[in-house]
């Protein structure tokens, strides 16, 4: 008697089925572009992924005329020009509407915790000169002053032009990094691109399929080890934003201070925070969100950024790693 089951797979099809499914698993590089250069004050780097010839030439050239209208180290550039207009509105171009956009809505969805208009503190503690290239500093009019007035600020999009309340002035700063880094994936990808990444001096916006084709996978760094990474993140879409007081660092009149100001103090922020990561949608509201567990207390912080639709983690100084509930999904 035939004890065979007839309806067991055929050894070679078992065979075939093994195959075809280990080809699945094995990553395909893909064509990538690399180009790397010194903007907005550190190295950005653009990689395009299956892209037309000369996509991250091109990134790398959009994010130079980025920097040429939002920084506040040259003269003529759109920001310093809107923070010597004393309340006047001046026409700007497309993607300087779209940095004061990004600069309010990132004070809205933190109720101001992040402000953009602290740049008359940050010159007043020390730090007017860029740290790339010491004859660049940054000057502002007689009626500079903060608070600003954030509200206040009027867009006009049909004219084209901003117009800041006399005595507010803003920083892109950070801000201006993501959105940057933004502005060049979407273009990238826009081009045809199967995928695209900058890093904006650590600050990673991604989008679509990695050089191997699998998730993108992001180090992040370490708070007192700037060449090593205390943790890794896995993303196909989106922003990793790390900020830390130990980066931008400097000693003013005896005090220590950074770049990172408490709005409740007008100072550098006093906190046990070293440094905190929040993965989000974009890299400009990455980088507001990022500055908040300096800021506020740190289950509060935790709970506002989850409330926005991102995940956050943060090194304190005992060199504990504090993260939000989704924060292991991206592992």
């Amino acid at each position: 008697m035939d004890h065979a089951n007839h309806n067991a797979p055929h050894v070679a099809d078992v065979i075939q089925s093994a195959l075809d499914s280990a080809k699945s698993l094995i990553t395909i590089a893909r064509p990538t572009q690399r180009e790397s250069q010194t903007i907005m004050g550190g190295t950005f780097s653009a990689l395009a992924v299956g892209a037309p010839e000369g996509t991250a030439k091109s990134m790398i050239e959009l994010l130079t005329r980025l920097e040429t209208l939002w920084s506040r180290f040259l003269n003529n550039s759109e920001i310093s020009r809107l923070n010597h207009s004393e309340g006047k509105a001046l026409t700007v171009s497309v993607e300087t509407i779209a940095l004061v956009d990004a600069l309010i809505d990132g004070w809205k969805s933190t109720n101001g915790v992040f402000d953009p208009t602290t740049l008359p503190l940050t010159l007043a503690h020390g730090f007017n000169t860029s740290r790339i290239d010491e004859s660049k500093r940054t000057s502002l009019p007689p009626s500079a002053q903060w608070p600003g007035d954030v509200a206040g600020i009027k867009i006009d999009r049909t004219a084209m032009t901003v117009a800041l309340p006399l005595g507010t002035t803003l920083d892109a700063g950070g801000m201006g990094k993501g959105l940057a880094a933004d502005m060049a994936v979407a273009y990238a990808m826009s081009q045809g691109a199967e995928g695209a990444m900058v890093s904006a001096n650590g600050d990673v916006v991604v989008d679509g399929a990695s050089p191997d084709g699998n998730s993108w996978r992001i180090g992040i760094e370490h708070p007192l080890d700037h060449e090593s990474h205390i943790a890794q993140v896995r993303l196909t879409k989106g922003a990793v934003v790390t900020s830390s007081r130990s980066i931008q660092a400097w000693e003013y009149q005896g005090k220590k201070q950074h770049h990172l100001i408490d709005v409740g103090t007008g100072e550098a922020a006093a906190t046990e925070i070293l440094s905190a990561t929040v993965i989000a949608a974009t890299g400009a509201s990455a980088e507001a969100q990022a500055k908040l567990p300096f800021m506020m207390d740190l289950e509060k912080a935790f709970t506002l950024i989850t409330s926005l639709g991102s995940e956050v983690a943060a090194v304190d100084e005992h060199m504990m790693m504090h993260t939000s509930t989704g924060w292991e999904r991206y592992l």
